[in-house]
């Protein structure tokens, strides 16, 4: 499916069967705090050569890319969290109790770790990072991108839709930074998934109905990236907000005062957890 979105360049797309992927248990994480990414902006011209080298990369860590503007935008973290596999919590809790603890189980990337040199940028992932890594690296419309996870060459192309690289699978990936921080808590890719307690459901943005919008005061240029918990009326109960990497409770406030239509699932108005970017 994914050989739909990209327009190969090279013959330089890699799959599982040859990642050497580090297998070794890393220690107890020594990360501390939360509700912060790490954020890098870097000027480079649309007909660019992005070099993106990621080492040391676990199974489960997520790496996505998409072409989008005229600079390239990297976002990375670690989620060291419960996670949502199909649909179970462990462990089990409510919806609105895991988006309201979500930023605690976030923390940002040691900068050491990252190195960004032009249009160069190489990550060795720290043996402390325990947890899943993500990535969400954006590139200049027409820049070719070569990407390396763990010394092999996975991608040396022209992008043209968003893809991820995730548990050896190169495919479809989100559109948004919001939709990927959400995808290390949840890997499963349906648009809508239910979840462990009754009447929860993941549901992708798109398939929701906006009722009532509040505006977030941000400055030009800032990008919105939330997580929403929704109850069955309809109403935003919980919210976890990021602004250019860091938490913002200013304009948490401002979703809380969102609105939807109730989203039905076999006719029943149902709790929904979604994702969302405003630019």
């Amino acid at each position: 499916m994914w050989r739909n979105l990209i327009r190969r360049v090279s013959g330089a797309i890699m799959l599982g069967s040859v990642i050497v992927w580090s297998q070794e248990a890393p220690p107890v994480a020594t990360f501390r705090g939360g509700g912060r990414l790490f954020f890098k902006r870097v000027e480079v011209g649309p007909s660019s050569v992005i070099r993106l080298s990621f080492n040391g990369m676990a199974w489960g860590d997520l790496i996505v890319i998409r072409s989008r503007g005229r600079e390239m935008q990297i976002v990375g973290g670690v989620y060291r969290g419960p996670q949502v596999r199909n649909g179970a919590v462990a462990p089990k809790v409510s919806l609105a109790s895991l988006v309201s603890q979500l930023h605690l189980h976030y923390a940002p990337l040691p900068e050491e770790a990252i190195r960004v040199s032009g249009t160069q940028v190489e990550f060795e992932r720290p043996a402390t990072a325990s947890g899943v890594v993500f990535f969400d690296v954006s590139v200049p419309e027409g820049a070719l991108v070569h990407l390396m996870v763990n010394g092999r060459s996975i991608l040396n192309a022209q992008i043209s839709e968003p893809l991820e690289f995730f548990e050896g699978q190169l495919g479809p990936g989100p559109r948004g930074v919001a939709e990927t921080m959400w995808r290390a808590v949840a890997p499963d890719r349906r648009e809508v998934v239910p979840l462990a307690i009754p009447g929860e459901y993941a549901v992708a943005f798109r398939r929701l109905t906006v009722r009532q919008r509040i505006q977030p005061e941000v400055a030009p240029g800032e990008t919105v990236r939330a997580i929403l918990a929704i109850d069955e009326n309809g109403r935003v109960v919980r919210a976890l907000a990021f602004v250019n990497g860091r938490r913002d409770a200013r304009v948490e406030e401002r979703l809380l005062q969102w609105e939807f239509e109730p989203f039905l699932v076999e006719g029943k108005a149902v709790r929904v957890i979604t994702t969302l970017t405003i630019q």
